[in-house]
């Protein structure tokens, strides 16, 4: 951008001389204006330069400590005032006003035609547009040229790394990282974001705090991040979000790096928002279609009638699914029954599983995802969900999730699978606040589930229990707590584990 600093090198300003606002020299220059009257506020709309023989301002010192002020709120770049008929020198209190607000003030001797100021500032800022035309259009066919080769978002990231000489983020609307590519320096934050595969959780609740994402919703367009070296983000950034049929995909993060950003900078993320959007879209209808036919497999796969056959082994390793190695079923259940967040769990677990080399089926399934893993114990399953969880924390929505056991054969995995499913439904039944709950540690509670209601009204415990709770309920004791604790120490008898209220009562020995 052109700046009052730059315009002051070419040769009509020779003879010219800053009184005031040295620290507001690097303002842009957006065109050049001439203002010979009061009001001058009302006539300029931001970016100008404005060039006046002052003669409306002479002798009204009130309207002298007004104009500048005025002229900083609207945005200008700076006063260049002709002197030596008007005015001799700017006021004192004009330049002390600009000195304190940063506003450049030039004075320029009243000879030089301001014809010539303009003619020379024009012919720059045209010559400069047209420059940044050029680039832009050579970057938009660079990255356009990205798509029609069929490349993905990692090649854009690295195109537009080049292109710019910064370092560049891609992301989804979780903030969790799809491409990202380094050139020059890096502060701690964008370190932080590659490290963990996602924007730091501090640094996101920051900036949703400041109304950031709420604002690219309602106008989807570049904005300009500001530091926040608290949290490690020492460089400003710009960010634009990735739109595809009114709905926001993700975001591209252009990051300063080691020289300040600069209106290409904006052009250029507006093109590289709008290709990662064509990759986008495009990586999703071939996903839908793989889905599609995953889908059908899994079907097949988890229903009870399943049989190997040369058919479906060749189906299988069209699709990278190893029917000879172990498999637990493993299905994820949102909180909330969203399609959206049903698609983000499935894209987010599958690169969570091929970053750490994990071989599975996933497919969404009546409001589910369900997942086949490659695995040779079921705590393998379990663990891995823990983690993925703890990654996921920030996703506005939860889930939960049904570990089934492992097995060998591929005819047997349709149990996996209802032991999935059960483990859901007793979880959720406990409501003990597990999040990730194996068939394999249910126990007799598996049984339990399974228990017509008549037979379970014939246990004679069931009705001792029954008994239990209406004596804790009457006289407010803790017969339950204390069989609870007495079974979980294995039926050991021990006094130390009798709370100090329970009084022995041979009649509800259990």
């Amino acid at each position: 951008m052109f700046s009052v600093a730059e315009a002051l090198k070419l040769d009509v300003f020779r003879s010219a001389r800053v009184v005031a606002g040295h620290g507001g020299l690097d303002r842009p220059i957006r065109w050049v204006h001439i203002v010979d009257i009061p009001d001058v506020a009302s006539w300029v709309k931001g970016g100008e330069l404005l060039l006046t023989t002052a003669i409306s301002l002479k002798d009204k010192p009130d309207l002298q400590q007004k104009l500048i002020p005025s002229l900083v709120e609207k945005g200008l770049a700076g006063l260049v005032v002709a002197v030596g008929r008007y005015f001799h020198h700017i006021p004192p209190q004009m330049i002390a006003i600009a000195d304190e607000m940063d506003f450049p003030i030039i004075e320029l001797p009243f000879e030089v035609p301001f014809v010539e100021v303009t003619k020379a500032i024009s012919q720059r800022i045209i010559s400069e547009q047209y420059a940044l035309l050029e680039q832009s259009i050579h970057i938009h066919q660079t990255l356009t040229s990205l798509v029609l080769k069929g490349e993905g978002l990692d090649a854009l990231a690295n195109a537009l790394a080049r292109l710019l000489r910064r370092p560049i983020t891609i992301e989804d609307t979780s903030l969790t990282l799809l491409a990202y590519a380094s050139h020059g320096q890096v502060d701690a934050a964008r370190q932080a974001s590659i490290s963990q595969g996602r924007t730091p959780p501090q640094l996101l609740a920051k900036l949703k705090e400041r109304g950031l994402f709420t604002e690219l919703r309602r106008n989807p367009r570049p904005r300009r991040v500001e530091p926040l070296p608290e949290l490690g983000m020492t460089m400003e950034r710009i960010i634009a979000p990735i739109v595809a049929g009114g709905e926001i995909h993700g975001y591209v993060w252009v990051i300063a790096g080691d020289h300040p950003l600069e209106e290409l900078d904006f052009l250029a993320i507006e093109h590289a928002a709008t290709v990662a959007a064509l990759i986008i879209l495009k990586e999703q209808a071939v996903r839908e279609a793989e889905g599609r036919q995953r889908g059908d497999f899994l079907d097949r796969l988890l229903s009870e009638d399943f049989a190997l056959t040369p058919a479906t082994i060749e189906e299988a390793a069209g699709l990278n699914f190893d029917l000879e190695r172990g498999h637990a079923v493993l299905i994820l259940r949102p909180d909330e029954a969203e399609f959206g967040i049903l698609c983000s769990l499935e894209s987010l677990l599958d690169r969570f599983l091929r970053r750490r080399g994990k071989q599975a089926l996933l497919a969404k399934k009546r409001g589910d995802l369900v997942v086949v893993l490659e695995v040779e114990r079921a705590e393998e399953g379990q663990e891995l969900m823990a983690r993925f969880r703890e990654e996921m924390a920030h996703l506005p929505a939860d889930f939960a999730v049904g570990v089934g056991r492992v097995y060998t054969d591929p005819t047997e995995l349709h149990r996996s699978y209802h032991e999935a499913q059960e483990a859901l439904a007793i979880g959720r039944l406990l409501a003990d606040g597990r999040r990730v709950i194996p068939f394999a540690e249910l126990g007799f509670l598996h049984w339990l589930y399974h228990l017509p209601p008549a037979r379970g009204e014939e246990n004679v415990y069931l009705k001792k229990v029954h008994h239990l709770a209406a004596h804790d309920a009457e006289h407010g004791s803790n017969l339950l707590l204390t069989l609870e604790t007495y079974l979980d120490n294995g039926a050991t008898p021990c006094k130390r584990l009798m709370p100090s209220s329970f009084t022995a009562t041979p009649s509800y020995t259990v």
